[in-house]
């Protein structure tokens, strides 16, 4: 249990040539050689890439670990500008496109005391992106919700399931292609109230910046401000909007 959360955690072996009669007469050193080993582990790694690589997927920030590239981990740089401005904000409910991973998630999760839903759309087509279902909703129970599936379909159907439900704060980090951007920003409008701001990641992919440029000139979103936050993965942007008369 750390910081109210259940996890599995990954803790290197102690060699078998500690475990000798000398230290099983003296636990309390055995216990202590354990603390400090998972206690390195737990300084460079939260809770969620724990469980990830308990698991099969060692999922890092440099974008590669062995022979595993993670294409949609946060960069350093964006999670402190996401911090940054959830200060500015009292977040209840968050709806995302893009779960992959889970990271951006449990970063939404860490940062938003207030959140008391999070309903979370995803192609489910990534390997990793059903452990972190499973993370979430061991940990956060009922807060968390899960739809598979592409959002150009589940968006509109959980609107139709939950007419009245809508959030503080949408974040859209799914597809890349034009149409499917386009829609994501169309539907999305039915999940949001008059102060919700949405957050589009990878903004500056042609698909993306060509749906977010014509939704803009049809005075449908308004823009409040694009960010930079390249990292070891790459270049790496993002921006808000917001709804126009919603």
């Amino acid at each position: 249990m750390l910081g109210g959360l259940q996890f599995s955690c990954p803790v290197q072996r102690i060699k078998t040539k500690l475990i000798n009669e000398r230290y099983m007469k003296k636990p309390k050193r055995i216990l202590s050689l354990f603390l400090i080993v998972a206690s390195t582990s737990f300084a460079n790694h939260n809770a969620l890439d724990l469980y990830l690589r308990s698991h099969g997927f060692p999922m890092t920030s440099n974008g590669r670990d062995g022979n595993y590239t993670n294409e949609g981990y946060m960069t350093t740089k964006q999670q402190k500008q996401f911090t940054e401005h959830l200060k500015h904000h009292r977040i209840t409910s968050i709806a995302e496109i893009g779960l992959n991973g889970g990271h951006s998630a449990f970063h939404f999760i860490q940062q938003c005391k207030n959140l008391k839903k999070f309903v979370s759309f995803d192609l489910g087509i990534y390997p990793e992106t059903q452990c972190a279902v499973q993370f979430f909703q061991d940990n956060y129970g009922q807060m968390f919700e899960f739809f598979g599936g592409p959002s150009q379909r589940s968006v509109p159907e959980y609107h139709d399931s939950n007419p009245s439900q809508t959030f503080d704060l949408i974040y859209i980090d799914g597809s890349h292609e034009y149409e499917e951007c386009y829609l994501d920003i169309i539907n999305c409008k039915q999940l949001a109230h008059k102060n919700t701001i949405v957050w589009f990641d990878d903004c500056t992919f042609e698909g993306p910046t060509r749906a977010i440029k014509e939704l803009v000139e049809a005075k449908f979103i308004v823009l409040d401000g694009g960010f930079l936050s390249d990292g070891k993965c790459g270049g790496r942007s993002w921006l808000q909007f917001r709804y126009i008369n919603n």
